[in-house]
């Protein structure tokens, strides 16, 4: 996904998790190059909130990934872990439109 970022486009991911080693270290397993980012757990009403003013539905399930376009939007969006080639098939076809 390295491939694709740039001044349009960036990769992070946002964790609940309290160990940011711990995350790092997952991220290391999996080979991705995402900039980690650890937040409080937001509770349901605020995190489905705004999730849902970005467009998305947010099924409360973890992992939960989105691909925004470039108005910020909710392009696509997964509940449970996904394979590299779901986000890259989703970038390729954002980046056609």
């Amino acid at each position: 996904m390295k491939q694709w970022e740039g001044d349009d486009i960036k990769f992070v991911i946002v964790s609940v998790d309290t160990d940011i080693g711990a995350l790092e270290d997952m991220l290391g397993l999996t080979g991705a190059t995402f900039t980690p980012y650890i937040v409080p757990a937001a509770p349901q009403p605020k995190l489905l909130a705004a999730v849902a003013g970005l467009g998305g539905t947010y099924p409360e399930v973890i992992p939960y990934g989105i691909v925004l376009d470039r108005d910020g939007k909710v392009f696509r969006e997964w509940a449970g872990w996904q394979s590299i080639e779901a986000w890259e098939g989703a970038m390729e076809e954002l980046l056609q439109r």
